[in-house]
């Protein structure tokens, strides 16, 4: 297809593609290639990739690996800067015309299933500001009587919300009992699904995975990569640099790991080994996220017949963006 020719009349509905899956699934190459396909930018939906310093511990696509494809939402902030999920939402909606009056198919992908349902479903924000107080209290429950029992106080005052929320993501039922207390309405209040979105955009969602074997085989090359490519070095920099409190409080995936390893509370053999055991952990749960939020359309990969599969997956999204009626 001669992408040359594509004009904003060709495209129905402000299409917006999604690429979702966990982690080591290949959601860059995926991205990246489909973009070349359909004429497409991409915006990353990814929270630890948005930080400037953490390149390597994140697997941030490099400009080599972007083959020419504008990239939007990565490496933009400094690791001291706080950035929320409203903010990104704002963020990506505003990539999201801008790509539109190009002409071209906004592609978000990333491994951040929050970012991803803020966009394609127009998240309402409550104005209730956070409350130190009542957050401390809920967790020094949770520490003695288990995540459980706060999970099911809210699911015994909004049972929608509570349906939508992870019971082990302690911080997001928090937040719901929070905004409870705060302005008297449901959670479940504040959502939108359903309704019209106010960009007009039409979402087709796609989640990558492969059998759980060969997935695992790809985190461990990734982690193994990551170390080459110097992952140590760059968070023992930041630690140098007086972040280690910043990068604890982050919580991003392989941080805590290898400051394990340069305060010598574990070898190196022995903080890798934990790195690969946690990020299969947090591939299962975005997995199991996944499954039970947007309406993904899965696929699959991996195989010999993997590459012409791919192109029968693109040539399918190109053709319900183009050919719509």
């Amino acid at each position: 297809m001669n992408n040359t020719n594509i004009t904003r009349q060709n495209i129905p509905s402000n299409p917006v593609i999604v690429i979702a899956g966990p982690t080591a699934s290949g959601k860059t190459a995926f991205s990246i290639s489909l973009a070349k396909h359909i004429n497409g930018e991409i915006i990353s939906a990814d929270s630890a990739q948005i930080y400037r310093d953490l390149s390597i511990i994140t697997a941030r696509v490099s400009p080599e690996e972007m083959g020419g494809i504008p990239h939007h939402l990565t490496g933009f902030l400094g690791i001291e800067d706080d950035f929320s999920l409203a903010q990104y939402q704002e963020a990506a909606y505003k990539c999201i015309m801008e790509i539109l009056k190009r002409g071209k198919v906004p592609i978000l992908t990333g491994g951040t299933g929050l970012y991803i349902k803020a966009v394609i479903e127009d998240y309402q924000f409550p104005d209730a500001p956070p409350d130190p107080v009542f957050r401390e209290k809920l967790k020094n429950r949770a520490a003695v009587e288990g995540r459980e029992s706060i999970y099911n106080q809210l699911e015994a005052k909004d049972p929608v919300a509570a349906s939508r929320i992870h019971p082990n993501n302690l911080q997001r039922v928090i937040r719901a009992l929070e905004v409870i207390e705060q302005t008297g309405k449901l959670f479940s209040f504040f959502y939108r699904k359903g309704v019209e979105h106010p960009l007009g955009i039409t979402p087709f969602c796609y989640c990558l995975n492969y059998p759980r074997e060969m997935l695992y085989e790809r985190i461990n090359s990734r982690v193994d990569k990551m170390i080459e490519e110097g992952a140590m070095q760059e968070i023992e920099k930041l630690v140098f640099a007086g972040r280690k409190e910043r990068l604890e409080k982050l919580k991003i995936l392989g941080c805590r790991e290898i400051i394990y390893i340069l305060e010598g509370k574990c070898s190196v053999r022995e903080g890798i080994t934990l790195l690969k055991r946690n990020t299969r952990k947090y591939a299962k749960r975005q997995l199991t996220w996944s499954r039970s939020q947007l309406n993904y359309h899965w696929i699959t990969r991996g195989g010999k017949e993997g590459t012409a599969k791919t192109s029968k997956i693109f040539n399918s999204i190109k053709e319900k963006i183009y050919h719509m009626r």
